[in-house]
């Protein structure tokens, strides 16, 4: 029986995942797919198709898709290679970032039929962050403050 993991499932959006397939038929070509709902709706996708080892495992860690959105071995190659499947629709986070993205991973087989499924949970925020919004002299920002005490680094994004 196929079987596809990401770990960890449910993780900040800078930590890597690793995405693994198991009990295909060696040799089997397999599409890995993804699907993710970003911002305001916007959907955004990817695609790569991969031959299983004799072992039947596909391991985007050690293996280089045979065709798709990326080229090269990645082991997050199927989440940075997503674009969005609507002209426009570029959303990229949602409007509150207390709210994670969810990315559907799914196996299918040579005639399109899906063989197995998850999903990797990235959040933008880590628990226990608090975010302001500030609102001061002419100057619009938001503010996050991290949850445990610091010192701790500043990052300011200046927009024009």
């Amino acid at each position: 029986m196929i079987d596809i993991t990401a770990t960890p499932g449910d993780a900040l959006i800078d930590v890597a995942r690793r995405i693994a397939v198991t009990g295909a038929r060696a040799g089997a070509t397999l599409t890995l797919r993804t699907r993710t709902v970003r911002g305001a709706g916007a959907v955004w996708t990817s695609r790569a198709v991969f031959r299983a080892d004799a072992r039947g495992i596909v391991d985007p860690d050690r293996d280089a898709p045979l065709s798709g959105d990326y080229e090269g071995v990645a082991s997050m190659g199927l989440v940075w290679s997503q674009a969005p499947t609507e002209a426009g629709k570029r959303d990229v986070f949602p409007a509150d970032v207390a709210q994670p993205l969810t990315t559907r991973i799914e196996v299918l087989d040579d005639a399109g039929h899906v063989l197995a499924a998850t999903e990797l949970t990235q959040r933008l925020m880590a628990p226990g962050v608090q975010r302001r919004e500030m609102r001061a002299d002419g100057c619009v920002g938001t503010l996050f403050l991290p949850a445990a005490p610091g010192p701790h680094p500043l990052v300011l994004v200046l927009n024009g």
